[in-house]
C-alpha cells in the first residue's frame, strides 16, 4: 500500500514552511522544478494551465522547459492567477513564451505528454462544464498525462 498525503497535511506544510521564511514563490518553483525532474521531456508537450496555484507550476515548468530548449505549448484557461501564479506567468512572458486560451475547438490529440495544471489541492466542489470539456480533452487525448498535485477535478 503507498502512503498518500492528504489535503490538510499538504497545506499545514506549506504554511509551516511559509511561516519559517520560506517564501510562497520558493515553494511553487520547487514544485515545477519536482516535475520538471520526474519526466523525460520528449516530444511535444501541452501545459494546460487553469487560474490557481497549480497553473503557476506549470508556468515554472514551462520556464525550465523553455530554458533547457523542449518543445511545449502553453494554454491557459484565463487571464486571471494566483499571486504567486502570477510572478510566473510573468516570467514566462518576459521570456518570450507564447500562450494559447483554452476553447471549445483546443485539442490535445496531437501532444506526446500532457501536464495537467488545472486545479490542485485547493480544489472543492463541483467542476463547471467548461473545466470539465477540458478534463475530457485531456484524458482523451491518448497522450502520457502528468497531473501536478493530482487529477484535475478530484477532491484530495
Amino acid at each position: 500500500m503507498q502512503k498518500v498525503v492528504s489535503n490538510e497535511t499538504m497545506r499545514t506544510s506549506d504554511a509551516i514552511c511559509i511561516e519559517n521564511g520560506v517564501l510562497g514563490i520558493e515553494l511553487m518553483f520547487r514544485a515545477g522544478k519536482a516535475v520538471y525532474d520526474s519526466c523525460q521531456w520528449e516530444g511535444k508537450t501541452a501545459i494546460v494551465c487553469g487560474k490557481g496555484n497549480n497553473a503557476g507550476d506549470g508556468f515554472v515548468l514551462a520556464t525550465l522547459l523553455k530554458e533547457n530548449n523542449h518543445t511545449f505549448t502553453l494554454f491557459i484557461t484565463e487571464e486571471k492567477f494566483s499571486t504567486s501564479g502570477k510572478y510566473f506567468f510573468n516570467k514566462c512572458v518576459d521570456m518570450g513564451i507564447e500562450y494559447e486560451f483554452i476553447t471549445d475547438k483546443t485539442d490535445f490529440s496531437g501532444f506526446d505528454i500532457v501536464v495537467d495544471c488545472l486545479f490542485g489541492t485547493g480544489f472543492k466542489g463541483a467542476v463547471s462544464d467548461f473545466y470539465r470539456n477540458v478534463i475530457s480533452k485531456v484524458n482523451n487525448s491518448n497522450a502520457y498525462v502528468i497531473s501536478v498535485d493530482l487529477n484535475s477535478g478530484l477532491n484530495g
